[in-house]
């Protein structure tokens, strides 16, 4: 191979434009996939990257979204439910995340007199339900159709079967949730852009995503529990996810990061912990999740940015 071939091989950075060099592999779905990173803002990705038809077949062989070290699929409401009850997560998220937003003071729908609310990716439903119970006008899609029937279930809205790429609507939304959304992209730039097209001026983005800057990712590199593809395509530092919200014409209101994991993975990967039973685990968990976040090397990135006055 020539070097101008080489060079073609070699994919740009989607953030900044930097070159990027191969960083792993990692096998999922029965193929292997390649992951680069950008040289410059740490960025890094699967190349090439899957179709949003091979996406869908996968997220609906997989009844949803599924990622991390899950220990189960979840296929009724149900167990949603006995999941939530046992280890609550979504819910935690929701009430933290909604009660974010309603401090931030998104704008107003004048004719509806309500916030008009877009859930992408609106998995079982449960901070579609926090939001409807906040008061909010909202709209779900989603491309599993298990997962649309559990929120119908759940929250009591029909989710639209679309992906975010595909998705019409008339007016503007006030907020659009993409909780654990980003990573599944096939085209960051894309859904970040259409948010900001489809905010009215004031609204906020929330974005929640895996931190590839997390201390969990540099100790375990590609084996991290969120180096997932193909259900996850990318992989944010607080760094470029800043900058992809910068470029596409917002401003950032609020970061925090969060760190949280179901005790069950934590006592599959380290069951010597199991001796100390579960208040001590919980208890030195809770605290290094803590000191994690405080050195901004936690588990998750939350982003809140608003669409300026144009």
């Amino acid at each position: 191979m020539n070097q101008s071939s080489q060079n073609q091989a070699i994919p740009i950075c989607p953030i900044c434009s930097s070159e990027s060099r191969e960083w792993g592999r990692r096998t999922g779905d029965g193929r292997t996939f390649v992951l680069f990173r950008c040289s410059r803002c740490g960025f890094a990705f699967v190349h090439p990257r899957p179709s949003l038809q091979y996406l869908s077949d996968f997220y609906n062989r997989l009844g949803g979204c599924s990622s991390g070290d899950n220990l189960s699929e979840i296929r009724t409401t149900e167990e949603a439910h006995w999941s939530e009850m046992e280890y609550p997560n979504s819910t935690i998220d929701a009430k933290r995340i909604i009660g974010r937003l309603q401090r931030l003071k998104p704008p107003i729908d004048s004719t509806l007199g309500q916030r008009r609310f877009l859930d992408v990716g609106s998995g079982f439903g449960f901070f579609s339900l926090e939001a409807i119970k906040n008061g909010y006008d909202v709209i779900a899609i989603d491309l599993s159709a298990q997962e649309r029937m559990i929120t119908k279930e759940i929250a009591g809205i029909d989710p639209i079967p679309s992906s975010f790429e595909d998705f019409q609507t008339e007016g503007k939304f006030d907020v659009i949730l993409m909780s654990q959304v980003l990573e599944h992209a096939v085209d960051v730039n894309l859904y970040v852009k259409k948010s900001h097209e489809l905010l009215r001026t004031g609204g906020i983005l929330m974005a929640a995503v895996p931190n590839f800057g997390s201390l969990f990712r540099k100790l375990l590199g590609v084996r991290d529990f969120y180096v997932t593809p193909p259900a996850h395509l990318n992989f944010f530092s607080d760094n470029n996810l800043r900058k992809l919200l910068v470029k596409n014409g917002f401003g950032i209101l609020k970061t925090e990061q969060v760190s949280r994991i179901d005790q069950r993975v934590i006592l599959k990967r380290l069951p010597i912990l199991s001796l100390l039973g579960t208040q001590m685990t919980n208890a030195l968990s809770r605290a290094f999740f803590l000191a994690m976040n405080s050195i901004k090397m936690g588990m998750f990135l939350n982003f809140y940015a608003i669409k300026r006055g144009e």
